[in-house]
């Protein structure tokens, strides 16, 4: 892949994920960035993810994690999420 935007990272990340498994490595090679640029992207990922699912790191492994949901109030949203962040979201 050539230089691509972050916003396109996100979606490959979560595209990935979701299919099965993949390591920060090859996420990294496959992206052509460093693994650090992957663990922020998933650190902007899981801030967008609700409480009832996130990319999980385990081992050197992502893993796309969804827990049950706990019915419960309505709160405040703790995370500024930027347009394309919540583009990517809604692409889940």
């Amino acid at each position: 892949m050539g230089k691509i935007t972050q916003e396109d990272r996100l979606k490959f990340i979560l595209k990935r994920v979701k299919e099965n498994d993949i390591t920060e490595e090859e996420l990294a090679k496959k992206l052509n960035v460093s693994s650090r640029t992957i663990y922020n992207d998933v650190k902007v990922i899981n801030q967008a993810l609700d409480e009832s699912s996130e990319l999980k790191l385990e081992n050197g492994t992502y893993r796309f994690l969804i827990y049950q949901r706990v019915r419960k109030r309505k709160s405040v949203d703790r995370y500024t999420a930027s347009k394309s962040i919540l583009s990517v979201i809604s692409f889940i």
